[in-house]
């Protein structure tokens, strides 16, 4: 699956509904595509908000509901932190059985699990995460971190537990990779966007713009106050809106790193 990111000087605004916002996603990931990749995708307040009373559930409307349907479609395996999880009361993923079939004919699973990113483990095992899901997340956590106890509960509940000390995006990724996973959809939040970002793995972002101002709570996203590169240059790929006023966009890193099923996660310097 090859990436072009082309700057394209003749962008014009499709009209967006809930029937074809495919046309804004990347491309299906291939049956015989080795290259691991990584998408995120996100909604903001026109100010940049990721939230609206502690919340993102009230931003958005029903095309980008849409969009992050279509998104998990398509992915291997998706990845939220564990905020996230909890405010946003994460259940497992669901998809039509024409959407299987797709999947399958694409070599992937039926249903995508849901990686879960967790310095503590503090996750209760009575959430959604793990009893409304047809498959059961991914918790991915630090050992040197997470209390054995906490370890235990997860464990409990059939969850599938992995340690990364440090929990860096580079190992994550080939944490996961080494499972099978090669496309990936990173749904947030704030800190893991900025991690990934400065990490250089993200491939694309889709980014849902809500029409209104909100008070400041939560940047959507930031670069680390510490790291040494202070911007990240994108460059805009497709550009959507709907009748009520949101604005869809898809950005492409130019600089994304990414390899390939012929070299090894642990290895290769670039991931």
């Amino acid at each position: 699956m090859a990436f072009d990111h082309t700057p394209n000087p003749h962008i014009f605004p499709m009209a967006l509904t809930t029937q074809n916002v495919a046309c804004l996603l990347p491309a299906p990931p291939s049956k015989t595509s080795k290259q691991v990749s990584v998408h995120a995708i996100a909604v903001s307040t026109l100010n940049g908000q990721a939230t609206v009373n502690g919340s993102s559930q009230a931003l958005g409307n029903d095309v980008d509901s849409a969009l992050l349907h279509a998104s998990r479609a398509l992915a291997d395996c998706i990845i939220v932190g564990a905020e996230t999880a909890r405010s946003e009361n994460y259940g497992g993923v669901t998809l039509s059985k024409t959407e299987q079939i797709e999947r399958r004919q694409r070599g992937q699973a039926d249903i995508p699990p849901i990686a879960v990113i967790t310095t503590h483990a503090e996750l209760d095992p009575e959430s959604r995460l793990f009893t409304d899901a047809l498959k059961q997340p991914i918790i991915v956590t630090d050992p040197t971190v997470a209390a054995p106890e906490a370890l235990a509960r997860i464990s409990a509940t059939g969850a599938k537990v992995i340690t990364v000390k440090g929990l860096k995006p580079q190992a994550i990724i080939s944490e996961l990779h080494a499972l099978g996973f090669r496309y990936f959809s990173l749904e947030g939040g704030p800190y893991l966007y900025s991690q990934f970002f400065t990490s250089g793995l993200i491939n694309s972002l889709n980014i849902s713009i809500d029409p209104r101002i909100s008070a400041t709570e939560k940047p959507l996203f930031t670069l680390p106050a510490t790291d040494s590169q202070s911007e990240l240059k994108l460059q805009l790929n497709q550009c959507g809106v709907s009748n009520d006023g949101f604005v869809f966009l898809r950005y492409c890193f130019p600089n994304s790193k990414h390899f390939d099923d012929n070299q090894s996660p642990s290895t290769n310097p670039r991931i």
